[in-house]
């Protein structure tokens, strides 16, 4: 929703993001998974960019609060991924990042600034290849590091540097940036009739279906802070035609999870829509600047 307000500035968005919030408020914000609530945050920041409406920015600002206090680790590096503490999860970390300096730019609070910053220092240490720029999925309570290989991490990463590049300018988290979707761009595609596009494999399911959409807007925000990087370009734009001309069923409109081919019959998710939706947004906004 937030994402066609941005390309529409349609009245009618502006009250369904508020009839959603209002619908959140009334069920509670707190959940069991802080990458979750990050998610949230990160949704409310830009909702309040869209429409100066404060109670979206103090929202926001609780969420990332109980993120960086419920979350934390005294022992160790890394905010845990829940409540039970069984993982730690790059969605959890970098998407700390991504609200926590998203918050500092709209508050002034350096608090979330250096919040931020430690956040991404530790993670970038432990869960980033040094050697190939992979970026780990999670690391479980007895230390034990899982290298699956998803998209949304990748994404996240350059999400959460690109933001630390926006509040502090420093060059070096660009560099992160430039060379985390370096390993995407080699791994995380497939070859199809109009160019290389964004791929999990073939075995995504669940969650995994909405992995490649949130991998496109940080890579999308990559392209915007990088313009020169041609294979960068390539990817995006050949995904975004993908997604509309290969994997859309024509009959239906409904989008599968793979964007190199339309779905099987009767085999979409919601995850599966909102991705593409997130895709052909973001790709009419750019080619609208």
């Amino acid at each position: 929703m937030l994402d066609a307000l941005a390309r529409t500035a349609d009245p009618r968005l502006r009250d369904l993001v508020r009839a959603a919030f209002a619908e959140q408020d009334a069920r509670g914000w707190t959940r069991e998974w802080f990458d979750d609530e990050c998610w949230m945050a990160i949704a409310l920041l830009r909702a309040h960019d869209l429409t100066g409406e404060a109670a979206y920015l103090d929202r926001a600002r609780a969420l990332v609060e109980d993120v960086a206090t419920s979350a934390a680790d005294p022992t160790a590096p890394g905010l845990w991924w829940d409540r039970a503490h069984t993982q730690k999860a790059t969605a959890a970390n970098a998407g700390a990042v991504i609200a926590a300096a998203r918050l500092a730019e709209r508050t002034g609070d350096a608090t979330w600034l250096d919040f931020a910053r430690r956040t991404y220092a530790r993670w970038r240490a432990a869960m980033v290849d040094p050697a190939t720029f992979q970026v780990a999925d999670h690391v479980d309570a007895r230390g034990r590091v899982s290298w699956w290989r998803f998209s949304y991490n990748e994404g996240t990463m350059i999400g959460a540097a690109l933001a630390l590049h926006r509040a502090t300018g420093e060059a070096r988290y660009l560099r992160d940036a430039r060379a985390i979707a370096g390993f995407a761009l080699a791994h995380e595609t497939e070859s199809t009739p109009v160019g290389d596009v964004l791929s999990d494999g073939a075995a995504c399911r669940g969650d995994c279906e909405q992995f490649k959409g949130i991998a496109y807007r940080y890579l999308a925000a990559l392209a915007a802070a990088d313009p020169a990087n041609a294979r960068l370009a390539a990817v995006l734009g050949a995904s975004a035609e993908a997604v509309w001309t290969l994997a859309r069923d024509p009959a239906t409109g409904l989008f599968g999870t793979s964007w190199s081919g339309p779905p099987p019959a009767g085999a979409t998710s919601l995850p599966d829509q909102t991705s593409a939706a997130m895709v052909l947004n973001l790709a009419a906004n750019a080619r609208a600047l």
